[in-house]
């Protein structure tokens, strides 16, 4: 298999950054393993500030339902939309980069 090839399974489906790590250019790959994992963080701060917020204010006693409470998520952390959409964007440059890039070449 060629290395573009593994490089671009590896960025699509383990993790971005890591195709290019495998491919020699290791701090464009940890500067993208650091960003999706900013991105990863902050989207799920959000949504567990969210939650929390809901179980406060529903209480306990209630059945929750569950397409309400999605709709409230939404209604109430509208960032969140931005950051996936940012992370599927990181996701979708480092399995094209993995793909179409070249190594990066070393002279020593």
């Amino acid at each position: 298999m060629k290395k573009n090839v593994k490089a671009t399974l590896l960025s699509a489906f383990i993790f971005p950054g890591l195709g290019q790590i495998y491919k020699g250019c290791k701090l464009k790959g940890y500067l993208m393993i650091l960003g999706a994992n900013l991105l990863f963080l902050v989207a799920l701060a959000l949504v567990l500030k969210g939650v929390y917020e809901l179980s406060l204010t529903n209480g306990i006693s209630e059945t929750p339902d569950p397409s309400a409470i999605a709709k409230r998520l939404i209604a109430e952390t509208p960032s969140i939309e931005w950051i996936l959409g940012i992370f599927f964007g990181l996701w979708l440059y480092g399995v094209l980069d993995a793909l179409l890039a070249g190594r990066k070449e070393r002279t020593p």
